[in-house]
């Protein structure tokens, strides 16, 4: 291989690794994940903005007499309950889910467990909500390899998971632009 041949061939591979670079790093950039599609708004929150807005949401509900039992997280178009349901006592997946299925709080009837997404995005919220037990939680997703799926709250991990098992559970529900927008009204 002659010295120009070389040359070239070093330039083609420092030229590929700066790209590799870039590229790596845009995809980390939460606000060039979201333009291109990669991530979609909401869909999880590890964007300190969205986790700062949250939060600002979160303590307007607290202050004065908010009773209704649950925070609305306009952002993520759920609500949340403030608390497990059976006083935090663990639970068999049937139960769990009868249990939300069966809540009313605020006057709605629709609550359910929350999806996978929804428990993940809890997760990385969930000093913010407050009165999480470091166990694992019921979430409503399943697979080819379990009934359904839990996240651990403390460790952030994901289980496959039987409805033998008994795990807490926070129910939520999904809440509809309409309600939003009764709620900016008032």
């Amino acid at each position: 291989m002659t010295e120009k041949s070389k040359k070239f061939w070093i330039g083609i591979i420092i030229t590929a690794i700066f790209a590799a670079i870039g590229v790596a790093a845009t995809l980390f950039v939460p606000e060039v994940r979201l333009f291109l599609g990669i991530e979609k708004k909401g869909e999880n929150v590890n964007n300190q903005l969205e986790v700062k807005r949250i939060q600002e949401q979160i303590e307007e509900q607290m202050k004065g007499k908010d009773d209704r039992g649950y925070f609305q997280l306009d952002i993520l178009g759920i609500a949340i309950a403030k608390n497990d349901v059976n006083n935090g006592a663990k639970l068999k997946l049937e139960d769990a889910t009868n249990l939300c299925k069966n809540s009313i709080l605020g006057g709605y009837r629709d609550w359910r467990l929350p999806t996978l997404d929804e428990l993940t995005t809890i997760y990385h919220i969930k000093n913010i909500i407050g009165g999480f037990s470091k166990d694992n939680y019921w979430s409503s997703t399943s697979d080819k390899y379990s009934d359904k799926k839990a996240i651990h709250m403390e460790k952030g991990t994901t289980t496959n998971s039987y409805s033998y098992h008994e795990y807490r559970c926070r129910c939520v529900r999904t809440i509809l632009n309409l309600e939003i927008a009764e709620e900016k009204v008032e």
